[in-house]
């Protein structure tokens, strides 16, 4: 990434790039790269909610509006589970716990996420690190924070949410769930 500053490193990582999982840019970097720089951002002390608010804003196509989550989806699915597929895992019980987060929760799990498994090695290079095991410490952390905060939301609530990543309705970002 460089030693860009912070601002100007949110302005380069709000794009298609990295959000529009199904568009022809995300093909331009690996999903490694992608994560390295994005975890590079967040350990030089970047917001990961700032950058992905600031490219929501910046489009009013729905349907890449709707790509961000599985975007976000995709880089966890990678860091937590080591995969790298969409499809095959999405109604497993790790990813269903994600598809029951809010945005605010599935956007703090992805920063600690890429602080997690992007880090100074000992020659002083950042390194993608930690993905070859299934740690959910974080998750479990956010569920469990949303439980204390929310007592009264009932369970089947909580679970319905995973509507939101049925690709015939709006998401998450959608301009019509706000």
């Amino acid at each position: 990434m460089g030693m860009r500053n912070i601002e100007e490193q949110t302005i380069a990582l709000a794009s298609r790039t990295y959000w529009d999982v199904f568009g022809a840019e995300a093909e331009s970097l690996s999903l490694e790269q992608k994560i390295q720089n994005l975890g590079i951002f967040v350990q030089e002390g970047g917001n990961i909610a700032e950058v992905v608010n600031r490219y929501a804003e910046s489009t009013d196509d729905e349907s890449r509006l709707n790509a961000l989550q599985w975007a976000i989806f995709y880089y966890l699915e990678y860091m937590i589970n080591a995969r790298e597929s969409l499809a095959p895992y999405q109604y497993e019980p790790t990813a269903l716990r994600i598809m029951r987060l809010n945005k605010e929760e599935l956007l703090e799990l992805l920063q600690k996420e890429l602080q997690r498994c992007v880090i100074i090695d000992y020659n002083g290079s950042y390194v993608i690190t930690g993905v070859n095991e299934i740690n959910d410490h974080n998750l479990d952390a956010i569920e469990r924070r949303h439980w204390r905060e929310n007592p009264e939301e009932s369970f089947t609530s909580y679970t319905n949410r995973t509507r939101f990543w049925d690709k015939r309705i709006p998401g998450l970002w959608s301009r019509e769930y706000k």
